[in-house]
Parts: C-alpha cells; sequence; structure tokens
C-alpha cells in the first residue's frame, strides 16, 4: 500500500481589500510603481516572475527578466528611524536540455519608515533585469535569497526568444497582463479582440500576470507578443495577424484578423484587449498566427489563460458561481445573494465574503482566497470531460481543501483488481472513497465513512 503524505500546495494567495472595484494586483511589475486599489484579487506564487523579450534598435533580441515580492514574504529589521529589507535575486539560465549558460546575481533593499507597511498586502518590491540573448529555447531558474534569514524562494519558467534568422518569421510567447487604471470608456467592447500594434510596449499601462490568471469584476485582459518579420521590402512591410480564442470545448469566442504594415526595423509588438466579462470560469486558449502576404513565411504561438472570477459570474454565469457556494455553505448562508436582484448581486457577493472574514483588520480575507486557491487547483487536477469543480473529487476538495492524508490502491492491492483512492480528513473524523473510472483517470466518490 503507498501513502501519500501531505504536501504543501505550492498555488495561489489571493486577497481582498476593503470595499471599492476590483482589480488584479499582478506578478512582476514591469514599473515599480505598486498599485494600491479599494479592493484587490490577487493570485500569486512565493514571488512574481515575468519574462518577455524585447528587440534593441539594432534588430537585435534581448531578455527581460521582472520579479515581484510581497513584502510579508521578505524581513525587515529596525535600523534607527527606520525599517530595511535586503534580499538577493540569482537567475540561472539554461537550455532546454537544461544545461547552465549564464548566471546573474543582483540585490535589492527595501526601506520604510512605517512598520504597518511591511505587512500590508498592497506592499510589493520589484525589481529588473536585461541583456542580449540570442534566438532561441531556453529555461529560466529564479531563487531569491532574503539576507540574514534562511529564507529562499525558488521559481523556473520557459521563453522562446525570437529573432531575425534566414527571412523565417516570428512570434514570441503571448505575455498576459491586466490595466493599471480601470476605465469604463477603455474597456472593450464585449465579444470583440480590440487589436493594435507598436513599436515597444507601453509598460507604464499594464501590469503582467505571468500565469494568465484572471479574477476582477471590472478589469479586462491585455495580451502582447512580438513579431519578427523578414525585412518588409518585399511585400511593402504588410505583414497579416489572426487571433483565435477557443473556450474549453473548442468554440470559438473571439475571431480577430488585421493587416499591418511594419516599418524598416520588421519588428512590431502586437498588442490584444479582450473583454472577458462573458466568459466561463476555467481555461481559454488564444493562438496567433502572423503571415507575410504571398509568401510560405508564417508563425504560430499559442497561450492560455484562467478565468477565475468575472462579471459573468454574478450575472451570466451565476447558476455556476452558486453552485461552486453552496458546496461549502447552507442555503440559508447563501439566500441573500441567491435572491438579490442581478443589479445588487456584487453588493451581495461582497457582504457575503465580508461576513466570512476572519481577520477583518488585516485587509486581507483568507477564506475568500482560499476558495479562489481551491477553484484553481480542482480545474488543473479534476478536469475531464466535465470541469474540474463538476467531478465528485472536485467538489470535496472545494468543500474540505487538501486531504490530511491520501491513500491509493490500486491492482492486486484492491478486490477485483479495481482502483480506489481515499481521501482522510481527520479534523471532520471522514474518509471519502473514490473509483477509478475503467482507467480514465476520473475518479467517482463510492462511499463516505467516519474515522
Amino acid at each position: 500500500m503507498r501513502v501519500n503524505r501531505k504536501k504543501p500546495l505550492h498555488y495561489s494567495r489571493l486577497f481582498s481589500l476593503a470595499r471599492g472595484g476590483l482589480l488584479w494586483a499582478v506578478a512582476a511589475a514591469l514599473s515599480p510603481a505598486v498599485l494600491a486599489q479599494p479592493r484587490i484579487m490577487a493570485v500569486s506564487a512565493p514571488f512574481q516572475l515575468a519574462v518577455s523579450q524585447g528587440i534593441d534598435d539594432k534588430n537585435e533580441p534581448y531578455l527581460v527578466v521582472n520579479t515581484a515580492i510581497d513584502y510579508r514574504r521578505l524581513v525587515f529589521l529596525k535600523k534607527d528611524d527606520r525599517y530595511e529589507s535586503r534580499y538577493r535575486i540569482m537567475l540561472d539560465l539554461m537550455d532546454k536540455k537544461g544545461r547552465s549558460i549564464r548566471g546573474e546575481v543582483w540585490e535589492k533593499t527595501e526601506t520604510t519608515f512605517e512598520y504597518e507597511v511591511t505587512r500590508s498586502s498592497t506592499s510589493m518590491s520589484t525589481t529588473g533585469k536585461s541583456f542580449a540573448l540570442g534566438p532561441g529555447e531556453y529555461k529560466i531558474r529564479v531563487a531569491i535569497e532574503v539576507e540574514h534569514t534562511s529564507l529562499k524562494y525558488e521559481r523556473e519558467t520557459e521563453i522562446n526568444i525570437i529573432g531575425r534568422e534566414k527571412g523565417v518569421i516570428g512570434l514570441s510567447d503571448p505575455i498576459f497582463s491586466v490595466p493599471l487604471k480601470i476605465e469604463a470608456a477603455r474597456k472593450p467592447p464585449r465579444g470583440e479582440i480590440v487589436f493594435s500594434s507598436r513599436s515597444e510596449p507601453v509598460k507604464e499601462e499594464y501590469r503582467v500576470i505571468p500565469e494568465g490568471i484572471f479574477a476582477d469584476f471590472d478589469s479586462w485582459l491585455g495580451i502582447t507578443c512580438e513579431l519578427v518579420s523578414p525585412l518588409p521590402q518585399d511585400q511593402g512591410g504588410q505583414c497579416l495577424v489572426s487571433t483565435r480564442v477557443t473556450g474549453t470545448r473548442g468554440a470559438v469566442e473571439f475571431y480577430n484578423r488585421h493587416r499591418i504594415i511594419l516599418d524598416e526595423t520588421g519588428q512590431a509588438v502586437l498588442c490584444l484587449q479582450l473583454n472577458v466579462d462573458d466568459l466561463a470560469l476555467g481555461y481559454h486558449k488564444i493562438a496567433i498566427t502572423a503571415e507575410v502576404p504571398g509568401s510560405d513565411r508564417r508563425a504560430s504561438v499559442n497561450g492560455r489563460f484562467l478565468v477565475l472570477l468575472n462579471r459573468g459570474m454574478l450575472f451570466e454565469h451565476f447558476d455556476q458561481m452558486y453552485k461552486l457556494l453552496s458546496y461549502f455553505s447552507t442555503e440559508e448562508e447563501l439566500a441573500a445573494l441567491k435572491d438579490a436582484p442581478p443589479g445588487e448581486r456584487m453588493e451581495a457577493w461582497f457582504e457575503f465574503w465580508d461576513a466570512r472574514d476572519p481577520t477583518r483588520r488585516d485587509g486581507m480575507n483568507e477564506n475568500l482566497s482560499e476558495f479562489l486557491r481551491r477553484l484553481k487547483y480542482t480545474l488543473e487536477h479534476f478536469t475531464f470531460a466535465r470541469p474540474g469543480w463538476d467531478s465528485d473529487m472536485g467538489r470535496i476538495y472545494i468543500k474540505y481543501g487538501e486531504p490530511d492524508k491520501i491513500q491509493d490502491r490500486s491492482g492486486s492491492q484492491s478486490s477485483f483488481g479495481r482502483s480506489f483512492q481515499l481521501w482522510y480528513y481527520y479534523s471532520a473524523g471522514i474518509v471519502f472513497i473514490f473509483e477509478e473510472s475503467v482507467g480514465t483517470g476520473l475518479y467517482r466518490l463510492v462511499t463516505t465513512r467516519t474515522i
């Protein structure tokens, strides 16, 4: 019998501040300013990491690495009249086989005169580094060490650096972001992709969300990627760009096709803006294709983003959200939200979660954070023909969280060669027994026992 011991889940912490509009506090800020909005939700790892590429004035590619870490993960020491924290960022650049190519180390010092700032959920320390890097596929490992402590955080990611080689057109991986400032007049129309191209990104307008996780009622999604084309004289500098966004079942949700004119460098930043209010909860795929008219030169890239929360969850998809909340709340607790008219549902939503905020003074609603973390986990691990939250394991996970212990009983270890998995929740005194369905990896709940 193999026993899977409880392991920490390296997923996000989300937080929500006092009343106002929702806005993502995102990963690895491209601008050093920290945005403070009345109400924020964020999904974050131990620290935020964003990698992207740029093209310099000599048409050569370079790598841009940005990190952002929550002040609460640092250690501030009192020095005279201020509080100070120093940390070191170590970057290891590897080829696609994992062989180390280059290392970079830099340091950052954060200083504040108010202790409360060091514990604020909106305080982030950001750093950045850029250096020349030739075309190719790379792995990047970044570690942050907090001085005078044993604290060390690590993350890894990958990037495909494109360049102008042998007349081949190239597209970099898409980068997802949200606007720093939410203005209703700027929000894209529903069902449309607002397309534009620029010579370089306007970094002060958006913040990157590396994992493409969207959880907001009022914001929208920005997507950028670098285009490098053969020198544009042969086709008058023209390039056709097509964008397609599909849902979990392959249905087309957005489509856009634009003809752009490249300058003498043959390089451009493609900028897309999407209103995702209507999209259903779950992962959505985006495919971007660029081609030189009248030739066989073309390139395509794919990406995906995750909608955890949007305006549609309180309107078009309200039944879905209500079902999720019912997994761990009673009908009486949900009555106010269920009976609220559509125009008052957002207020009822906040009141529902405010009543479940265990520490109202620290600006962080741990229960809402945990709910969204569990929701993300079910979509990643229990999605088969149906969304993960609609499976037996997903439903139990959202209600109870991570099991205290998991046991696998498969093949000869169980009767009739069937596969079972047991989830133990000692504090609740319950064990859930799941059976795998015909080798598909999908487990169904067969019985519940007390322990």
